[in-house]
């Protein structure tokens, strides 16, 4: 599955920040549904500066939520599938 986030640059994220989203995401969604989401579905995820993808055991106090809605999913299986997301601000 690939994520795109259709509107992540235009917000002033990083590129470094967006890879980290797109991996969060893609364990939420794996998390969350047996295949896709559909469009119109919101996803949230815990994003911490100090620890990005969750490696350590460390509890980051100052770990923020951040918000996307799923604007286009492109294919019908997770192998193959695009999944677009927009960034709510």
């Amino acid at each position: 599955m690939e994520i795109v986030l259709t509107n992540a640059e235009e917000a002033g994220m990083p590129e470094e920040m967006i890879g980290h989203c797109a991996q969060l995401l893609t364990w939420r969604i794996e998390k969350l549904y047996p295949g896709l989401p559909k469009a119109g579905d919101e996803l949230d995820i815990l994003y911490s500066e100090k620890d990005p993808l969750m490696e350590s055991e460390e509890v980051d106090d100052e770990a923020y939520a951040i918000y996307f809605t799923v604007a286009e999913v492109e294919g019908e299986d997770r192998e193959n599938g695009v999944v677009m997301v927009d960034l709510m601000f």
